[in-house]
């Protein structure tokens, strides 16, 4: 069964891009697909696992906030794009939740997913 990694960002571009690289680069055992929105990913989770999002903050915290109840089998990872990010210590929960930096190199990424989230690669 293939294994799914939503990235959900109201940047399409950055989405499409992310799901790209982490396509063709192989060090996750994920599949990655992009979307705009939460209610697109739950749609698609209908008919198949999503095991990993990784969204924009805004989406996770913002209006009609995320739950996971509709994806229950998901880990949420918030992609954060807020100058307040600088201030921690790098990737980091809030509230059990892993909080990674949105912009930064997509290697970068994928690595702070890979040491926080062993079962991963």
């Amino acid at each position: 069964m293939e294994r799914i990694m939503a990235v959900v960002s109201s940047e399409r571009k950055y989405a499409d891009r992310l799901c790209n690289y982490v396509n063709r680069k192989g060090d996750l055992i994920y599949t990655a697909v992009a979307f705009e929105d939460m209610e697109s990913c739950i749609g698609f989770g209908r008919n198949h696992r999503v095991e990993m999002i990784l969204a924009d903050r805004e989406i996770i915290y913002g209006n009609g906030a995320f739950s996971g109840r509709n994806l229950p089998s998901a880990r949420t990872i918030v992609l954060d794009d807020s100058s307040a990010y600088s201030a921690s210590p790098g990737p980091h929960t809030e509230n059990g939740t892993l909080v990674l930096r949105k912009y930064q190199p997509a290697e970068q990424l994928i690595r702070g997913i890979i040491e926080r989230c062993p079962d991963t690669e």
